[in-house]
């Protein structure tokens, strides 16, 4: 009887660096699938065994964002104080362009020939 043997890759058993790489590149916004790619791993795979260092990533990440944003606030970046009203209260300045014509009266359109 002739042995069977299995295809495929060999286990992954990712080591403790190669898990802090994954929390790293999940922290600035790397895509899960790049992260597979980078670590020569199929997708789901790199869940199976990671899905602790991806979420936990993502979250320092965000968290730093939002501390970083914090900062800027407080300093009174205008850009960081708009996007936070935007974001959390829907306020969003808008701004608006109307033509008209010589003090104020209709706009006269001429063609040149």
């Amino acid at each position: 009887m002739a042995k069977t043997t299995k295809m495929g890759r060999p286990p992954w058993n990712p080591t403790a660096k190669q898990r802090e790489d994954i929390k790293k590149l999940a922290a600035i916004g790397t895509p899960e699938e790049y992260i597979a790619e980078i670590m020569d791993v199929n997708f789901e795979t790199l869940k199976k065994h990671c899905q602790t260092e991806l979420t936990k990533g993502k979250i320092e990440g965000g968290v730093r964002a939002l501390n970083s944003r914090a900062k800027q606030i407080d300093k009174g970046n205008m850009a960081a104080i708009k996007h936070y009203l935007a974001v959390t209260h829907g306020i969003i300045e808008r701004q608006s362009v109307e033509n008209t014509g010589e003090n104020g009266g209709p706009l006269i359109v001429k063609w040149m020939d």
